[in-house]
């Protein structure tokens, strides 16, 4: 190519880049185009905050019902930190035949108990295999399905009521023999006896079983199998229950003869009736036996300063005030408005921190869950927990423990702006926030499955009834966990999800987080005077129509 031609070439493209340039240069991008369009009201401005939290107690959960659908919980640990943790369990033993016909001369030959081994715990592993002496006494009066408090003390005789004194080593079933003393008793039983559950638990109110507390450092807690055991392919009874067996005379001969007693019915039924109910393998009976929890550590409850104790069962448990919330949430807002509980709260966590041990295998101790809750006091006396993030939800922290980051975070989003929106201050107690101890806990194995995008939906349906129950009337509603029912023992979100979700995952297990009431826990979280200390965390949005 000519070299002129060449250098005309380039100094047009030279001139035609120039001129892209220029243009780009002078074009400019607005983001408030339409903006006047837009009502000022719906318009927010966002910001964030984090605040420490000085007001953390730990407090009993008295009101925490103890009454269980699932497990028979015994024994006894102590330790150097929290000293003695027992746990018994009241049992009532219903005969599962409406019609008894002891014959004449009727001669005990062995009066058997049995329950399937569900798991255990302990403070330190050496102590898995311990032997335990299990004592077995009658109680003195029957269960009370109206006054739930797991703190209770259920009255009992002093006298074990065993043929000899059962040992468990902590890896089988619980079985154990009555005396025949004992067992005669339930010789006597009559036709009128069982025409209703009252009338019979009068005269037949059940047994109590704990173990030995450990004589130093140790022990363990066992837990067993309350529902009776059923194969629902041929309707056949598997275990979890009791034999009662003798010999009486029946048309002139003596016969062998064996009756059939389950644990702790809520009234009398015709079983044979009641297992035809059963639709699936998760399916339970309305069985409710009461597990009762003892704990040395109360002098320990106030609040908290440089370490804040976690404990299993009816022990120690963080609580965060209310008031200082609100007090936060206000002080903090109201330097962009003089309208506080007009702002949106966008995201709300708590953070809890705490170190990590020395020695990792020691975060067993841990609770997999420390979930946000609220114990609300009814002028009617009830008293009832509610949970207050969804667990089947993946974008809310339930409070599962992160050993990564050492802490638990817990989401309290909605009941924050609940707390901000407060406006009658005098039940503001309702709106503490209690965290109580969850597990995922495997239940059974589930036979045919709905898909999971459906399983999914309903449970945020369960949920979405969930909270407009729980924040009904001035506070909360009476679903969740507390004393005024034996039913509200039960976590009734985890119930509808678990429910709705019942078929989902063909061959698989069924696994749910509920709360746990049973297994030890020895853990710290840092406190107040902790250089990583307790936090609220929140993103809040404000109106520009109400923005100073």
């Amino acid at each position: 190519m000519d070299p002129i031609i060449l250098r005309r070439a380039l100094t047009v493209a030279g001139a035609a880049a120039a001129v892209l340039l220029c243009f780009h240069s002078c074009i400019s991008s607005s983001y408030e185009i339409g903006g006047n369009l837009i009502p000022t009201e719906l318009k927010y401005d966002t910001y964030t905050a984090e605040f420490p939290l000085e007001e953390i107690r730990v407090d009993f959960p008295d009101s925490l019902s103890g009454y269980s659908s699932t497990r028979i919980t015994i024994g006894a640990v102590r330790d150097e930190i929290f000293g003695l943790t027992t746990r018994g369990c009241a049992i009532s033993l219903v005969p599962m035949s409406d019609t008894l016909d002891f014959g004449k001369d009727p001669k005990v030959k062995k009066f058997h108990f049995s329950a399937a081994r569900d798991t255990a715990s302990v403070a330190d592993h050496s102590q898995d295999n311990i032997l335990q002496n299990i004592n077995v006494y009658e109680l003195s009066k029957p269960l009370d399905f109206n006054d739930g408090n797991l703190n209770n003390v259920v009255e009992h005789s002093k006298e074990r009521i065993t043929a000899r004194t059962p040992v468990y080593d902590g890896t089988d079933s619980l079985s154990f023999d009555f005396s025949a003393e004992f067992a005669k008793k339930y010789l006597t039983i009559t036709q009128d006896d069982l025409k209703d559950l009252d009338t019979y638990t009068k005269k037949f109110p059940g047994i109590y079983i704990d173990t030995d507390e450990p004589l130093g450092i140790g022990g363990r807690i066992n837990m067993f199998s309350l529902q009776l055991g059923l194969n629902m392919e041929y309707y056949q009874i598997t275990g979890d229950y009791a034999t009662l067996t003798f010999n009486a005379e029946y048309d002139g001969e003596r016969k062998d003869t064996s009756f059939y007693f389950y644990y702790c019915p809520d009234k009398m039924y015709d079983l044979d009736s009641l297992i035809g109910t059963i639709s699936s393998s998760t399916d339970r009976l309305p069985q409710y036996c009461f597990n009762v929890t003892g704990h040395s550590t109360r002098p320990q409850a106030g609040k908290t300063a440089d370490v804040i104790p976690v404990e299993g069962g009816g022990g120690l448990k963080p609580v965060i005030s209310a008031t200082e919330i609100k007090t936060l949430l206000e002080n903090e807002i109201s330097r962009h408005t003089d309208q506080p509980r007009k702002a949106i709260i966008n995201r709300a966590s708590i953070v809890l921190p705490f170190e990590f041990p020395d020695d990792y295998q020691q975060m067993f101790r841990f609770p997999t869950y420390l979930n946000p809750t609220v114990r609300v006091r009814y002028d009617s006396g009830y008293v009832g927990y509610g949970s207050l993030t969804d667990v089947t939800s993946s974008y809310e922290d339930p409070g599962s423990l992160n050993r990564s980051l050492c802490q638990y975070a817990p989401d309290v989003t909605y009941h924050t702006q609940k707390i901000l929106e407060l406006s009658d201050l005098s039940k503001i107690e309702n709106y503490d926030i209690w965290l109580l101890v969850m597990a995922r806990e495997l239940e059974r194995y589930k036979i045919s499955g709905a898909s999971s995008s459906s399983s999914s939906y309903y449970q945020q349906l369960a949920y979405a009834n969930y909270y407009n129950s729980l924040y009904g009337g001035y506070g909360y509603g009476s679903y969740g966990y507390g004393s005024g029912s034996y039913l509200n023992n039960y976590y009734y979100m985890a119930m509808l999800a678990s429910a709705y979700s019942s078929s989902s995952s063909s061959s698989s297990k069924t696994y749910s987080t509920l709360m746990d009431k049973d297994r030890y826990y020895c853990a710290f979280l840092n406190g107040a005077g902790s250089e990583r200390r307790p936090t609220l965390k929140i993103v809040y949005s404000v109106p520009r129509s109400i923005t100073k």
